[in-house]
């Protein structure tokens, strides 16, 4: 049932029965000086009171609207006003009490005793304390999205309590905006404004909780207790003093000033932070999931990562730091000191078994060791001086600093850097990685550990036990193997890879790569455009794809083979036999007695030293003899053009031979053609026996031929057969 009050009142309006509503009619008022404006008794429980019009009751410890029964709902409408001692009081549990209109007090606005209540304010509170509420537990609220103006804003004594400031929240106070006493916990959410001329916010010995959203002016004491205070979002123009207490501030962009007087207290921020403005925060914990950072002070920190990838700085102090990374590839930066490193354990739903907090690594500029972190895989030596760094047996990476360092990988597929300085490199088991720089590095591996491989900016030769070659960087540098079967792997410049004993593989990359081969079982690789390529080989070879030129090595009778680009292939001193192939090949046999043969293409055949055969093979081939004595008289002595030669298209090129060594300067021959010698020095003949030609050059004229060439497969030769 709802009564309604339509009459103006002098006395004090009492509520007569439970469960029902009673409104003050809008106009009508009541005006009481020595009483509560309405009362409602501790017998009457779930009334529902709704103040209309207006109240009046000044008298001291009165209120406007009065309520001891359980459950009953207060409020005040929109054109509703109470001007009173205290606007409205209420001691029953589970009260809720609201305000749309004008409350003025001289002394509280709205009063609340009771577990489960709950009192808002829509309209306008202008008291000596705003909201007091006592005793107070379970979910009891308040909310405010009207205005409190007055001396004090909140009060909340001895209750547990959530305050949350709507967006519309105003209050303007001359002293305390929002007090706390007692050790129970008040929660503040804030979206609006709190202004004051004293302190915003006054906390007491429970676990205080405030996050700011809005805009906070005034001081911020945080009282006793372990509270909780963060200004991500929000603004505010004062310190926050966290009072006695392990204390919780959490930053956002907008950075502000902590005075702390007490505890262990911690910072919580989603931005890079650094503990050394704050000198008496001793912990920092990274929100979020931003790759940030974190650094300590002097204290003894504790610094926890959120979970991106984190580099973690306990400072540069010999206090213990504890440091722990989380998620994310982090960098625990460690002082003189032992720090501690946590990098925490993540348990998957989707894997059967543990999961780890990334990829980590330690910086230090001090010896370390891996074993003494466990699940921090790499570690970085920092600074110039003479210091070591092991592993554990995970897959590390550890690199050195300019100064010379001992490396040790122990277990695992490790990478090694030495960085600058003389750096000496244990890989141990494991499949390995050396990076080298400098020419004292070395690089140790014993048999059985692993297949390993150097990385090197400088020449280098591969050290016992280790397998594999890889030049880096741009300059023309060289490589060498050992007696294992290698890899070699060349740069972009020009490199020389010498593949030593064993089987090797050898891959030239960019640049003009020179390979040194002396066993079956070599490889050579390059790409087509690859650079002008050579083999030097100590053993019969012939020439892989993109590889232009081939150079017998030493003295025994070795066999080249070109390939199908226009290769140039260079004899030893030994009796080589050389083909060409396809191509335009270039083919010099040096001393010995050769064998060459050009093939497809307009070939260059050079005997040199020896009694050479020479075939020319298809095309336009020139046989080029460049001094008298590398065909000399005699069928033992004299080079033989043995097949391939067609007038027309081939030639006899004697251009570079002196003709005439009774004249200073480089003379050309005179072809006589089948003519005897006249006694002139400088003349060319032939002779044909029987489908085979000998021409026979005299070059000091003594009719007598100091040099001979025999061409199968002919029997006349022309002048336009030479270059003379």
């Amino acid at each position: 049932m709802t009564t309604t009050i339509t009459s103006n009142l002098t006395t004090q309006f009492n509520i007569t029965a439970p469960n029902d509503n009673w409104v003050l009619a809008n106009g009508v008022s009541i005006n009481v000086a020595n009483g509560h404006g309405i009362f409602n008794g501790g017998a009457y429980h779930d009334s529902v009171v709704e103040v209309r019009g207006h109240i009046t009751a000044n008298a001291t410890y009165k209120a406007g609207v009065y309520s001891d029964g359980l459950d009953a709902i207060l409020s005040v409408a929109d054109l509703g006003t109470i001007h009173a001692y205290n606007g409205m009081a209420f001691y029953g549990d589970g009260t809720a009490a609201d305000n749309h209109g004008i409350i003025t007090a001289s002394n509280i606005g709205m009063y609340g005793n009771g577990n489960d209540i709950k009192i808002s304010n829509f309209g306008s509170i202008v008291a000596e304390a705003g909201i007091y509420v006592e005793a107070a537990s379970n979910h009891s609220q308040i909310e405010n999205n009207g205005k409190i103006e007055g001396y004090s804003g909140i009060i909340s004594v001895n209750s547990r309590l959530d305050i949350k400031l709507g967006s519309q929240s105003v209050i303007d106070v001359q002293g305390i905006g929002i007090i706390s006493q007692g050790q129970l916990t008040t929660y503040v959410e804030n979206y609006g404004f709190i202004k004051s001329a004293n302190l915003a916010i006054k906390g007491g010995d429970g676990e205080d909780i405030v996050i700011n959203y809005g805009n906070i002016q005034g001081g911020i004491f945080l009282g006793g207790g372990n509270d909780f205070f963060d200004n991500r979002t929000g603004t505010i123009d004062h310190a926050v003093d966290g009072g006695l207490g392990d204390d919780y501030y959490v930053f956002g962009a907008k950075p502000f000033i902590i005075i702390d007087s007490g505890g262990n207290d911690t910072i919580g921020t989603e931005i890079t932070r650094s503990l050394a403005s704050y000198g008496n925060i001793e912990n920092l914990h990274l929100w979020g999931s931003a790759n940030i950072n974190g650094t300590g002070n002097q204290l003894a920190n504790v610094i926890s990562g959120n979970s991106g990838n984190n580099i973690l700085d306990g400072g540069a102090d010999n206090i213990v730091d504890q440091l722990e990374g989380r998620e994310g590839n982090d960098t625990y930066v460690l002082g003189a000191g032992f720090d501690i490193v946590i990098e925490s354990i993540f348990p998957s739903a989707a894997f059967v078994g543990t999961v780890y907090g990334g990829v980590d690594t330690i910086t230090s500029t001090i010896s370390r060791s891996l074993g003494d972190y466990a699940h921090v895989e790499n570690l970085k030596l920092l600074g110039s001086a003479n210091i070591n760094g092991t592993g554990d047996e995970a897959a590390n990476v550890i690199t050195g600093n300019s100064g010379n360092n001992i490396l040790n990988g122990g277990g695992g597929n490790d990478t090694l850097n030495g960085g600058a300085g003389a750096d000496a490199m244990f890989g141990g088991t494991g499949d390995d990685i050396y990076i080298v720089a400098a020419a004292g590095d070395t690089t140790i591996e014993n048999a059985g550990e692993g297949t390993d491989t150097v990385r090197s900016y400088i020449d280098w030769v591969l050290a016992n036990n280790v397998e594999r070659l890889e030049l880096q960087g741009s300059g023309n540098l060289n490589g060498t193997g050992n007696a294992l079967n290698n890899t070699l792997v060349g740069n972009s410049g020009n490199n020389l890879l010498n593949g030593g004993a064993g089987n090797d593989y050898m891959v030239g990359g960019g640049g003009d790569d020179t390979f040194i081969v002396a066993a079956a079982g070599d490889i050579t690789v390059e790409s087509a455009g690859g650079g002008t390529d050579t083999v030097r080989s100590y053993i019969n070879w012939t020439l892989g794809a993109n590889v232009e030129r081939l150079e017998l090595q030493g003295s025994s009778n070795l066999n080249g083979t070109g390939n199908s680009l226009n290769n140039t292939l260079v004899g030893n001193s030994g009796n080589n036999s050389l083909s060409g192939g396809d191509g335009n090949d270039y083919i010099t046999g040096g001393a010995g007695n050769d064998t060459l043969t050009g093939g497809v293409g307009n070939d260059t055949l050079i005997g040199g030293a020896g009694s050479d055969s020479l075939n020319g093979g298809a095309g336009n081939d020139r046989f080029d003899f460049d001094l008298v004595s590398h065909s000399p008289v005699g069928p033992a002595l004299r080079d033989s053009i043995v097949g391939g030669f067609s007038h027309g298209f081939d030639l006899i090129d004697l251009a570079t031979i002196d003709a005439n060594t009774l004249v200073a300067g480089n003379q050309a021959f005179s072809f006589i053609g089948s003519a005897a010698f006249s006694g002139a020095a400088g003349q060319l003949r032939y002779t044909n026996y029987n489908g085979t030609v000998i021409i026979d050059a005299d070059v000091n004229g003594d009719s007598i031929a100091d040099m001979q060439i025999l061409v199968a497969g002919t029997s006349f030769m022309t002048g336009t057969d030479f270059v003379l």
